[in-house]
């Protein structure tokens, strides 16, 4: 028996080994590899015994033995996987490749829409927007859905964004006005008027513009005092300045006629309606010069008489006739004429002046009346 710590043989009879000390235990003599060796050795030394031979004597080896035959199994399943792999991946891929491209998006926000989920369609409209940047039918489309969820911030800045990109756009001025009318805010009208008028988009804003007033009198030069009157369309006040004042910022209400006296003036005029929006500022400039007055008509006119004449002076209108006899200039403080006037005997001078309500003055006339009476004998 041998010791099972270090292989020494134990003697009969000891329960220790001798050499390292350790318990004896029962070890079998033989190594139960060498029996699988052994086994193994004898099953090969049989197979050559049974091996036919050939007419040489020689061992020939059966169709077994000389093709056997190879298991692929496991190849073809790694292939397989890798393929499986491949698809996969090609798949993932593809599949995010089309996620994010704008044909995608578009089409997934417009399914979103017909479904009213509005979120979700704002959503993919919103990363195809991203995807093309300057879009406009986007841009519309997206101005719509936040006009659907009454997101009129969101959507004024869209449709801004468009006219941005699109000066003329129709619909996106239409929606814009539309939004602007709801809100009360004119003045943003008459700032896109002012961007389009004389455009093919002007009459978009027949129902927001208001006539300006219209003055009584043509603008230009006139030599007398007179009054302006203004007129606007029904319902609406009219703000007036002169001189260059902005009527909407300072003017004064207009209710009564405007007085021209001498000298130049500008008349600045706008409507306002019920809604709040004004009209464009309607100007006119009038030049007020008061013409100085006829020279007045005397009879008779001068010359040598033997008989007594009354002298008569036609007063133009809207003025005072003053005169002289004495060669001097006649003024406001001469005799004022008010009648027929009776011709001094000898040779005198007439100097005759109208003066008009303005204080203006014409020319002087002089008329030299030479009266010799007639001596009786």
């Amino acid at each position: 028996m041998k010791c099972a710590n270090c292989g020494a043989e134990i003697k009969v009879g000891c329960v220790y080994c001798s050499v390292c000390g350790h318990e004896a235990q029962i070890v079998p003599d033989y190594n139960v590899l060498e029996d699988d060796w052994l086994k193994s050795m004898m099953d090969t030394e049989n197979n050559k015994a049974t091996q036919p031979k050939n007419n040489a004597g020689q061992k020939v080896r059966s169709s077994k033995q000389k093709k056997k035959k190879k298991n692929y199994t496991p190849l073809i399943a790694g292939i397989a996987v890798c393929c499986v792999l491949l698809g996969l991946t090609v798949f993932l891929v593809v599949r995010e490749q089309r996620r994010n491209s704008f044909d995608y998006q578009y089409a997934q926000g417009m399914i979103a829409k017909q479904k009213k989920d509005y979120t979700k369609s704002i959503s993919f409209l919103q990363r195809a927007l991203e995807l093309e940047e300057e879009n406009t039918e986007v841009m519309m489309e997206l101005a719509r859905l936040y006009d659907l969820r009454e997101d009129d911030d969101a959507k004024e800045r869209m449709l801004e964004r468009v006219i941005k990109i699109e000066p003329e756009h129709e619909e996106a001025y239409e929606m814009l006005l539309a939004l602007y009318d709801s809100q009360k805010k004119y003045a943003k009208i008459m700032e896109c008027y002012e961007e389009l008028k004389d455009t093919d988009l002007e009459e978009l804003f027949e129902d927001y513009l208001v006539a300006p007033p219209e003055f009584s009198e043509e603008e230009g030069y006139y030599n007398e005092e007179m009054e302006i009157r203004l007129s606007a369309q029904p319902d609406c006040t009219i703000y007036y300045a002169l001189n260059g004042v902005d009527p909407v910022a300072s003017g004064r209400v207009y209710d009564e006629a405007i007085p021209l006296k001498e000298g130049e003036v500008e008349i600045r005029a706008v409507a306002k309606d019920e809604r709040g929006i004004y009209s464009e500022v309607a100007v006119a400039k009038y030049e007020i010069e008061f013409k100085a007055p006829d020279v007045p008509y005397v009879s008779p006119s001068s010359g040598t008489y033997t008989d007594a004449q009354r002298i008569t002076i036609t007063i133009p209108d809207n003025c005072s006739v003053y005169y002289t006899w004495d060669g001097t200039t006649p003024d406001a403080t001469s005799a004022k004429y008010s009648s027929p006037l009776e011709m001094p005997a000898g040779n005198n001078i007439l100097s005759v002046i109208a003066y008009d309500n303005h204080g203006l003055s014409s020319r002087v006339i002089r008329y030299n009346y030479i009266y010799q009476p007639e001596v009786e004998e």
